[in-house]
């Protein structure tokens, strides 16, 4: 009975999870299935990526005591089965895997600070570059135009989507956890940000949508128009649409191309279109302007939010010898697999730089970086606008995460490195490192 709770607590997370997976890569997977995919088979196809990427999070976590390669070799398996017993060996068959095998194991990639919208920062690059290119290659298919549109709905969504989620996760930069200073974020921050980011939210619905608003006036305009000749009419000939009467010309008149003269009105044209197009971009940016300066508090309020976003707003200096070692972690935040993968290729990268330090305090400051690196990899979200005592507090709320909290000596002697001038006894600093050495050996 506990176990049937469990999945149905965790079951709606998976296909929430599933589905913001598969918005963010609707694109090609519509693509994939106009190109391949046969029409009765396609809405379906469509319909079943999130499901897939839901039976690879169950069966991950169904295998989670097995090794991970007997987990994908049995999700591969079951893909080309169910993939040959409904294709075949075609070329909708090869798509298939490729796509449902790429979903599936997607599926089993789940976030270690449990958050349900986290994924790499290059999915949302490659999720944005493919509604870019592929809703402007469909643009005049009007074969497919059911699938322009559901394309066009789900990356305006998305984009709305994935503010909401960068808009979180700053805000959780800048959370602190501990519960005797009462909330994380005091509450004007968080409604200023929502403010913020609903009105860049129907600004972004505004733009993305132009083409189809202006489409939608000029119908209900022409259907205006229509009602009005009716209503108008004199008598109940003029209701009936005017037939220009057929001539036949002469043969020796369709035989010659009529001259062009409308070439210098079409450049006229384009000129005025040009030059009402840059007075519009004029008159919206004055506008602009002029609301701001009638309400500066909305300029004040988007420089604060800008600020946040790019983290400038640290109460330290990022001057040369004066940045912390939790600044030169976010620097390194996404790097850190490559730069590890790039070290091991090179001899003498990877080793311990303990006895190659100048003095003490250096070694303490490497060993309280590489200590949040560590960390940051097990799930951690380190806070630059932190002190190492409220880190060392906000790890130990961090009960959920694989990460150890930091030593007592450690964050001791970091802040007489970093912040004082006094000495560092030689065995002071080598036991916070066995310290830190006995915590990183439990957590493994």
């Amino acid at each position: 009975m506990i176990n049937r709770i469990i999945w149905w607590s965790i079951g709606p997370r998976m296909l929430l999870r599933a589905c913001f997976v598969t918005l963010l890569f609707l694109p090609a997977i519509i693509a994939l299935g106009l190109s391949v995919i046969p029409d009765e088979d396609r809405i379906l196809w469509i319909v079943l990526v999130p499901f897939v990427h839901v039976a690879g999070d169950a069966i991950s976590r169904l295998l989670s005591k097995w090794r991970r390669w007997i987990t994908e070799t049995l999700i591969v398996m079951i893909v080309l089965t169910s993939v040959y017993s409904v294709f075949g060996m075609t070329n909708a068959g090869a798509v298939t895997v490729l796509a449902y095998g790429f979903f599936m194991i997607q599926g089993t990639i789940r976030p270690s600070n449990g958050q349900l919208f986290d994924v790499h920062q290059a999915y949302y690059a490659i999720s944005f570059f493919m509604y870019l290119i592929i809703t402007f290659w469909y643009r005049n298919n009007t074969e497919h135009e059911g699938y322009v549109w559901l394309m066009n709905i789900a990356g305006i969504l998305t984009l709305v989507l994935c503010l909401f989620v960068f808009n979180h996760i700053n805000m959780n930069k800048e959370s602190y956890s501990d519960s005797s200073s009462g909330a994380p974020v005091s509450r004007s921050i968080v409604r200023q940000n929502r403010l913020l980011v609903s009105i860049v939210a129907i600004l972004v619905f505004l733009v993305a949508s132009i083409s189809w608003i202006g489409e939608m006036l000029n119908r209900v305009f022409g259907s205006l128009y229509e009602w009005l000749r009716r209503l108008l009419a004199t008598s109940p000939d003029d209701n009936q649409p005017i037939e220009q009467p057929e001539q036949n010309m002469p043969d020796n008149l369709m035989s010659e191309p009529p001259a062009d003269h409308g070439w210098f009105m079409q450049l006229l044209e384009k000129i005025f279109m040009f030059i009402g197009g840059a007075l519009a971009v004029v008159l919206v940016l004055w506008l602009g302007y002029k609301l701001l300066r009638k309400l500066p508090i909305i300029a004040k309020l988007i420089e604060q939010w800008m600020q946040r976003l790019s983290r400038k707003e640290r109460l330290a200096a990022s001057d040369a010898g004066y940045e912390d070692e939790i600044e030169q972690v976010e620097h390194e935040r996404g790097a850190s697999r490559l730069r590890k993968w790039s070290s091991s290729l090179l001899r003498g990268r990877t080793e311990d730089m303990w006895d190659k330090l100048p003095d003490n305090a250096a070694r303490i400051r490497d060993l309280y970086r590489n200590a949040l690196l560590r960390r940051e990899r097990h799930g951690y979200a380190p806070k630059p606008q932190l002190t190492p005592r409220e880190t060392a507090v906000d790890l130990q709320h961090k009960k959920s995460l694989a990460a150890a909290e930091l030593p007592k000596p450690l964050v001791e002697l970091y802040e007489r490195a970093r912040y004082s001038a006094s000495p560092i006894d030689s065995s002071e600093a080598q036991q916070a490192r066995e310290l830190e050495q006995q915590l990183t050996m439990k957590k493994k």
